[in-house]
């Protein structure tokens, strides 16, 4: 099984939903299950932080 994960990183303000698609986009295309949206304009990166898994 391959462990390998798709990240997307920010520097905005607000994630929309268009950025939550284009991870997803990613992933499909890349055939992988994991993908994580990492915003770093967050006050927290636990705040910041969005997992995915298809």
């Amino acid at each position: 099984m391959d462990d390998s994960v798709i990240i997307e990183i920010k520097a905005i303000d607000l994630l929309l939903p268009v950025h939550t698609a284009q991870l997803l986009t990613y992933m499909r295309f890349a055939k992988k299950r994991v993908g994580l949206l990492l915003n770093f304009n967050a006050p927290s990166l636990r705040q910041g932080l969005k997992r995915f898994v298809m």
